[in-house]
């Protein structure tokens, strides 16, 4: 009659369950690593500014300013999926800045802020807030790891949202005779509300892996602003008439990817610890 083992089973069962958690281990990404179906979190300080205006017929207008960079910040949350893909929301909070030693503006005489104005330097700033869900394609398959190298993922992304913004028009100096330095302000003080408008965006970059537990991102976006007055001015035409330009930002950044979860992926990633290595 066979006899069996309690004690022999459940050892048995023991080093079955430690072999299967072993090869997932030797299956997980590398600390820090992105992988496929991961979640991650990045921060990407930069400086952006106005590059352009232009109208709907796609004509580009004169700058009425010498627009300035100035500090924007971002953050990101968003989910790797299949080999090449990620999707997520993003958050940027950034200044705008320029200035004109003599101001020549379409608005002038057009705008009820603009019917008068001194012959003197002036300066905008622009503070703006935008969220917008994006799609990124990286042109590497995330389980085409190199074991011995700093791994460098090129990709290109697009994304919509909405952009809010408060804005204000100062002479440099305050005019003699005059009580405030300020010639049009929106969404400060009793003025009218912060503006708001649809945003779309396009970029490319490329992140950086130091097998460091972190991930450098580095990227440059164009932001398309379906608003005129980004630079706190009007634009009209030479009959008077609004001509509903749009604004375009740059925007060049550089910070981290953390991921926030590990991820399952072929075999040929591994772990100092994992079996065979």
């Amino acid at each position: 009659m066979l006899r069996i083992n309690p004690k022999r089973i459940k050892i048995r069962i023991l080093l079955t369950g430690i072999i299967i958690c072993c090869s997932g281990v030797a299956k997980s990404n590398p600390p820090g690593e992105i992988g496929k179906n991961q979640w991650i979190i990045s921060f990407q300080p930069g400086i952006n500014g106005i590059a352009s205006e232009f109208t709907p017929s796609l004509s580009f207008l004169e700058n009425e300013f010498s627009h300035e960079p100035a500090f924007s910040f971002d953050m990101a949350l968003s989910h790797t999926f299949g080999k090449r893909w990620e999707t997520g929301v993003n958050l940027t909070l950034s200044k705008l800045k320029g200035s004109s030693d003599l101001p020549v503006f379409s608005a002038f005489g057009n705008h009820a802020a603009f019917l008068s104005l001194y012959q003197a330097p002036v300066n905008y700033e622009t503070e703006s807030k935008s969220l917008y869900g994006f799609i990124r394609y990286y042109f590497r398959e995330f389980t085409s790891l190199s074991k011995k190298k700093n791994r460098i993922d090129p990709f290109v992304e697009m994304g919509i949202g909405a952009n809010q913004f408060k804005t204000r028009l100062n002479y440099d100096e305050v005019p003699a005779g005059e009580a405030s330095p300020n010639i049009f302000k929106k969404g400060q003080g009793y003025n009218p509300l912060p503006g708001s408008s649809a945003q779309y965006t396009a970029g490319a970059g490329t992140l950086i892996n130091f097998k460091q537990n972190w991930n450098l991102i580095l990227s440059f976006n164009m932001d398309l602003i379906n608003s005129d007055v980004m630079d706190a001015v009007h634009n009209y035409t030479s009959e008077g008439d609004r001509n509903h330009a749009k604004t375009l930002i740059t925007r060049l950044k550089v910070g981290v990817a953390i991921p926030l979860s590990s991820s399952v992926q072929r075999s040929d990633y591994y772990m100092p610890w994992a079996p065979g290595h």
